[in-house]
């Protein structure tokens, strides 16, 4: 059975703050005082996040990648997905004809690659 969700503040103090400052700022960079205290600042980070989205599937914290490099936690905003896709043979996922109109309309440029274009922003 998992463990009831108690009030979020008296739990995660700490995490919340960082996590006010990091959203206030458009992200954070925190300094832990050796790498496994970061391991474990980490972890509660996202341990808070999964919380938040229990309660409500829609948070600003989402929009956020926490990373760690050795003690030096960051917070950041994820960057979009951008790219293009093909079939496994390598074939344009786009017909000649979808490819067409969206020359034309100056959506993809006639020498890039007929994939299926992606923008995550």
């Amino acid at each position: 059975m998992p463990r009831p969700i108690m009030d979020l503040r008296a739990r995660f103090a700490s995490e919340i703050t960082i996590w006010d400052t990091a959203l206030a700022n458009g992200g954070t960079i925190w300094y832990a005082e050796d790498a496994n205290d970061a391991i474990r600042i980490t972890m509660r980070l996202n341990i808070y996040r999964k919380n938040l989205r229990s309660m409500n599937p829609l948070i600003q914290e989402d929009r956020y990648v926490v990373a760690r490099d050795g003690a030096v936690i960051t917070i950041r905003e994820r960057a979009p997905i951008r790219g293009y896709g093909t079939r496994l043979d390598g074939t344009p996922l786009l017909s000649p004809a979808e490819a067409a109109q969206r020359i034309v309309a100056g959506d993809i440029a006639p020498d890039e690659p007929l994939g299926l274009d992606i923008a995550d922003d």
